[in-house]
């Protein structure tokens, strides 16, 4: 069985060092350099932030999104018959 390690060049001297090996300050210098966020490294991790995360949420308005931002007739009328208001129909793209 082959097993491979991954070396890093932290800075300009070409010094390789293995990702076990590498300091919080090699991080930074690494994060600036190729310009990585933290929602990358959450990406990277499969820790994706909810895409509703610091949308603040009032509850003043209600709200149907569909994909193309129109209310199919079918819904419309079980929305009707059932009295449930809503404020606005948005598509996903908008959300």
């Amino acid at each position: 069985m082959a097993s491979a390690a991954l070396a890093t060049a932290t800075n300009g001297k070409d010094e390789l060092k293995l990702p076990n090996e590498l300091t919080k300050e090699d991080l930074q210098k690494l994060y600036r350099k190729y310009n990585i966020t933290e929602n990358d490294i959450k990406f990277a991790k499969g820790e994706l932030p909810h895409f509703l995360k610091g949308t603040i949420l009032d509850g003043s308005k209600k709200v149907i999104a569909t994909e193309d931002g129109k209310l199919p007739e079918d819904l419309e009328k079980i929305i009707k018959k059932k009295g449930i208001g809503y404020d606005m129909v948005i598509s996903k793209k908008e959300i």
